[in-house]
């Protein structure tokens, strides 16, 4: 692996709507994919109706959340705007996380 001060900052951005059920499950396997990569988490709260922003928030993201449901698109815009990665990738808060390193090492190189 390329030494970590060498690699790029990705940012994670995670749009998300009442994804309570399968959102604390998915954070770790995110974590555990980018580990040993600099990286930061970003759940978007797109106005869920049940536990998903609180979660997120207890397994250590970053999280922000709108008042109201504004969509996808709005959602990644974002967490776009609040990114400080050199670089980002979305992922749907019900979509398994990167399995290989191989395609984490792409996104930081």
């Amino acid at each position: 692996m390329t030494s970590s001060s060498h690699l790029k900052m990705v940012s994670v951005i995670i749009p998300a709507r009442d994804e309570a059920s399968s959102i604390g499950s998915l954070i770790p396997k995110v974590k555990q994919s980018l580990s040993g990569y600099p990286h930061e988490i970003i759940v978007v709260d797109d106005g869920s109706r049940d536990e998903t922003g609180a979660i997120a928030q207890s397994s250590g993201t970053i999280v922000v959340s709108h008042d109201k449901n504004l969509g996808k698109g709005a959602a990644m815009k974002t967490g776009a705007e609040n990114a400080r990665g050199d670089t980002s990738s979305n992922l749907w808060g019900e979509v398994v996380p990167l399995r290989s390193h191989s395609s984490v090492s792409r996104l930081m190189l």
